[in-house]
């Protein structure tokens, strides 16, 4: 969960250093599940713990600094799914997370998915687009 907290905040700071003025210290940024936008509660536990995981690392961060509302905030990171996948690497067996994540700014809005999941999705669709040999 550390690295994809690092690589999401690395991808707001990239996204967004153009909008920083010489005057402004960090970008505002709010955080929210995707449930928990038409204002419920977001039944996920899993999302919940993402956006307090991902609150807790931005918190620390010198180049954006998480708001109490969206009106306050530049970009909104919204979490929208989390994948955990039990792993063996050099250490033993971990959990994994992968998060899926909506980023807006103002008006514009993309959705990042994590480099595995692209990748499976991008090679599943080339699959689909080969013909077939007869």
């Amino acid at each position: 969960m550390k690295v994809t907290a690092m690589v999401l905040t690395s991808v707001v700071l990239a996204t967004f250093l153009f909008a920083l003025e010489a005057t402004q210290d960090r970008i505002p940024i709010f955080v929210r599940s995707a449930q928990a936008a038409g204002g419920f509660t977001d039944p996920s536990k899993d999302r919940q713990d993402s956006v307090k995981d991902l609150l807790r690392k931005l918190k620390d961060s010198d180049s954006v600094r998480p708001v109490e509302s969206e009106g306050e905030a530049l970009v909104v990171l919204e979490v929208l799914e989390r994948e955990t996948k039990r792993e063996t690497n050099l250490w033993g067996r971990q959990n994994k997370s992968y998060l899926t994540v909506r980023l807006t700014a103002r008006q514009a809005s993309t959705p990042l998915n994590s480099p595995e999941r692209a990748a499976r999705r991008a090679s599943s669709r080339a699959m689909a687009l080969r013909p077939e040999r007869s």
